[in-house]
């Protein structure tokens, strides 16, 4: 875990291998969850439809990006594209945390905490 994310420290990568993965037959741990998250759109996905629906959400939405995500550029998505995305709610609370990757729930558990109980409160 802490090769594909350095920002993780020793001690949450223990905790979250105790807790995220299990002990296959081979003795080896494996993750516990489904294996199409990894697919791309295991389902079909259109933008266009995603994004009328958005339109049409009332509620004040909570979104809330790491700085170090990367995922952006990895799924091809422009800044632009991004920000039309996010204009599609009519109120939108946007965050960015700092040292954080697209796990950023692992990197920065605290601060992210924080977003969201001062959101809910």
């Amino acid at each position: 875990m802490r090769k594909s994310n350095p920002r993780l420290t020793e001690a949450r990568a223990l905790y979250l291998a105790r807790h995220w993965g299990k002990e296959n037959a081979a003795g080896r741990v494996e993750l516990r969850s489904d294996p199409a998250h990894k697919l791309i759109n295991p389902v079909s996905y259109q933008l266009e439809e995603a994004m009328a629906c958005w339109r049409n959400v009332a509620a004040t939405v909570l979104w809330i990006d790491g700085a170090e995500s990367g995922i952006m550029g990895r799924m091809r998505i422009s800044a632009v594209d991004d920000e039309a995305r996010k204009s599609c709610f009519r109120q939108l609370s946007a965050h960015t945390i700092a040292e954080a990757g697209h796990m950023l729930h692992h990197d920065q558990p605290e601060p992210l905490a924080r977003l969201i109980e001062d959101f809910l409160l």
